[in-house]
């Protein structure tokens, strides 16, 4: 009985996919499909093509690997990256123009003969603007709608198939029309947008890929790379890992093991993880104290997801490019291949680089856990087995694109591709490193909450070193200055922070402490009524307490206006209304929409008596944008609860069910909202003095500087004079003739000019205390409402 083509396809495809990238060899034509024809087969097309530019046009062959039908079957290598600010399309569009010009194959296209089973890189050596304007472009939300915030997995089905990724190579070899390099840019809000920038992997690894998004996101003179095989890379590679390692992907139990994984277990779940590189480099150096050779940063993660795995076998890519004598740094391709390590073998991160050491040495790349090497498991092992697969996309230079900053940067995988339990090492911000878990039946969270995991989060470290939920900010902020959590998640630790402090015994070991707190912690909905930790609450009083920092944070720099330009000032304001915004956090509290329109007004106002062009202005005005646009989202939902659930309404229908908490919550909400009430009409007040403050501000200005310009002009005829009287007197002098009339004129007019010098610095002296005294004016309170206010408090 003869086995189903969709069979073969699936069985193949599912084991070469989970590795991240393909190694098949030219003695895998066994293993090809029984495809009708072979991908891209059209010799006519392709002749037609060749006659029109022979002299112009070059045919690279690709390597063995890379023309394998499988390996046509992978997607492209493709990364989204969230920017903030304008959209810089004219840079990027001359950017992609100036690294094709210099990387002409990026504008080929695939071909293959019907003699010859290897693929060609068909491109032009001359390509001009027309050939790169088909790698770029720039939509909308219309065609691609993605957040930064999005759960990963709906992400990743959004951009598989997207306009933005690059097809298969199957499917560029059937259309020669498709790129094999696309940048697109895709504008969000008014000041977001994501960068996309997607290649063919038969014509690229991970390393390619990245010298390659570095040219284009750097303002640097791009780099020619040479898309000339090195055909001898298989045989070379077959001497340097093994026969057996590198058959072991294409053997039929491990295909079986893929197979049988994407059945019966479905997608993976992806969780990410910022890597703690503090722990990293203690890490580093204790285990480096008595070895030659430092342990690198990959070395201590791969081995530590490793262990998280526990996979039987696990495969860590790695790039030859520097490693075998016949590649370079510039040579485009796939020149990667996969180490393989048992449990022994990764246990330690000086395993690891002691396995990368014996290649660099010695030209063969061997498992170091044992000696002799240890086998890979058998058929029915493998079949049985947990396998893992590691791979670094961390990039050496961080992107810099003109007039906006990245954001985050994120690898792409799509989900139904990944077939067993994978790791991704990347760089999502400037200055970190984090790894992607794709993993299947694996309870990550518990064993990356042990306390010698690299895996730092805040809750993480308050439990292992027992401090509070500030303490642990400072500690994340050092790490990551722009550090902010999610408001509705702050509320969650501090209520985390109350409960260790109450059921938690730290000196009993780590399981027990793990368990008492998950038997403490609320569950269930935490915005019911009954909740122990009502969530919206704890959000309004955060809010409270921040628009009260707000508005003393706006007297202080009407008295003091050398604030406005210390940033520090501004920044944890902004990022709290940025994350209340963002996160569409709706308090409570009904009340807190007119507050925040009142802390708009103010920050606004700040404009009317500063210049706009100072860092404090613009940063206020940033604030207050971001406030109004949280009462946008705010307003409805705050309504709709107060028309539904007022409690106001029921206390009406039926007062005598009240308990005696409930009317003492009535009274308090009442009592705030009066307080909103009085505060804005204090801040209108508080508008009305600065209003009238700068037009004062201005007539005091516009009189001080006609004084200073007469000053000036009196300073300026008395130095004439006196220099004229003085050079009068020294001639008179040299002709032993002096001049008691001329001497006393001079001295005359140094007294004169003393006066005008003194007159000048009076001016600016009045003018700065009458500036003062309009300040205090503004910042004085009325006694009478301050005396109410305390009233209405008792």
């Amino acid at each position: 009985m003869s086995r189903s083509p969709c069979l073969l396809q699936c069985l193949a495809a599912a084991a070469l996919l989970t590795a991240g990238f393909l190694l098949c060899g030219s003695d895998c034509n066994a293993r090809n499909l029984p495809f009708a024809g072979k991908f891209g087969t059209n010799p006519g097309r392709f002749r037609v093509r060749r006659a029109d530019a022979r002299a112009r046009s070059k045919d690279v062959p690709l390597l063995d690997e890379e023309s394998n039908d499988l390996f046509l079957m992978l997607r492209g290598i493709t990364t989204v990256s969230f920017c903030t600010g304008t959209p810089p399309i004219d840079w990027l569009r001359l950017r992609v123009v100036a690294v094709v010009a210099a990387n002409p194959w990026l504008a080929g296209s695939l071909a293959r003969t019907s003699a010859e089973d290897r693929v060609l890189l068909h491109y032009a050596e001359d390509a001009g603007e027309e050939a790169a304007s088909r790698s770029f472009q720039s939509i909308g939300p219309d065609m691609l709608d993605i957040q930064p915030d999005m759960p990963y997995d709906v992400l990743s089905q959004k951009l598989s198939g997207s306009c933005a990724e690059v097809r298969s190579g199957a499917e560029c070899l059937r259309d020669s029309s498709e790129p094999l390099l696309k940048v697109t840019v895709c504008n969000g809000s008014r000041d977001q947008f994501a960068l996309i920038v997607s290649l063919s992997h038969t014509i690229a690894d991970g390393y390619t890929y990245y010298r390659i998004f570095s040219m284009l996101t750097r303002k640097l003179t791009p780099v020619s790379l040479r898309p000339e095989r090195k055909l001898d890379f298989h045989e070379q590679r077959f001497r340097a890992i093994g026969r057996p390692e590198y058959d072991f992907i294409f053997s039929p139990a491990y295909v079986l093991n893929s197979l049988t994984s994407k059945i019966l277990r479905g997608r993976p779940t992806c969780r990410s993880y910022l890597i703690n590189m503090q722990k990293v480099r203690q890490l580093q150096a204790m285990l480096t104290a008595d070895r030659q050779v430092p342990l690198s940063t990959n070395d201590v993660v791969t081995a530590y997801i490793a262990r998280i795995f526990g996979a039987r076998a696990c495969s860590m890519a790695v790039n030859f490019r520097g490693r075998l004598a016949s590649l370079r740094e510039d040579d485009a391709g796939n020149y990667q291949g996969l180490l393989w390590f048992g449990p022994d073998d990764i246990s330690s991160p000086a395993l690891v680089r002691a396995a990368l050491e014996q290649g660099r040495c010695q030209g063969v790349y061997r498992r170091c856990g044992s000696d002799p090497v240890g086998q890979l498991p058998g058929f029915w092992e493998t079949l049985c087995s947990r396998m893992g697969v590691i791979t670094s996309w961390v990039f050496q230079d961080e992107p810099m694109l003109e007039g906006c900053r990245l954001g985050l940067h994120l690898p792409h995988f799509d989900l139904d591709d990944v077939n067993s339990d994978m790791a991704v090492i990347f760089r999502p911000r400037e200055g970190q490193q984090a790894v992607m878990l794709f993993t299947k039946e694996l309870d990550i969270d518990a064993v990356t909450a042990a306390p010698d995991s690299i895996l730092g989060e805040p809750a993480l470290l308050m439990l292992e070193q027992g401090i509070s939920f500030e303490e642990a900010w400072t500690f994340c902020e050092k790490k990551r200055p722009i550090v902010y959590p999610n408001v509705g998640f702050q509320q969650q630790l501090r209520h985390l922070e109350k409960i260790m402090a109450e059921v938690v015994d730290f000196k009993a070991p780590w399981q027990k402490q793990v368990k008492q707190l998950r038997e403490a912690l609320p569950k269930g909905d935490l915005e019911g009524p009954k909740s122990p930790l009502p969530i919206r609450d704890a959000i309004g009083s955060c809010m409270g307490a921040a628009l009260n920092e707000l508005e003393a944070l706006v007297e202080k720099v009407l008295s003091q206006p050398q604030l406005l330009q210390k940033r520090e000032l501004w920044k944890r304001q902004g990022l709290f209304f940025e994350n209340l915004h963002k996160y569409k956090a709706i308090p409570g509290d009904l009340a807190l929409l007119g507050r925040a329109k009142v802390a708009a007004d103010q920050l606004r106002s700040l404009q009317r008596v500063y210049s706009d062009s100072l860092k404090g202005v613009k940063l206020a005005n940033a604030v207050a944008q971001e406030l109004e646009d949280w009462s946008k989202v705010a307003a409805p939902e705050l309504e709709k609860a107060e028309g539904e659930g007022r409690p106001e309404a029921k206390a009406e229908e039926k007062p005598k069910e009240l308990s005696k908490k409930e009317k003492k919550r009535l009274k308090k909400e009442k009592k705030r909202e009066k307080k909103a009430k009085k505060a804005e009409k204090k801040a209108a007040k508080t508008l009305a003095k600065i209003e009238q403050a700068a037009k004062e501000a201005e007539h005091i200005a516009k009189l001080a500087g006609e004084e200073e310009e007469e000053a000036a002009r009196r300073i300026a005829e008395v130095e004439e004079e006196l220099a004229a009287a003085e050079a009068a007197a020294a001639a008179a002098e040299e002709s032993s003739e002096e001049d008691p009339e001329m001497v006393a004129k001079a001295e005359r007019l140094r007294e004169q000019l003393s006066e005008a010098y003194e007159y000048s610095a009076n001016v600016a002296l009045k003018a700065a205390e009458k500036a003062e005294a309009t300040v205090k004016v503004v910042k004085k309170r009325p006694r009478s409402s301050s005396s109410s206010e305390d009233s209405s408090d008792g």
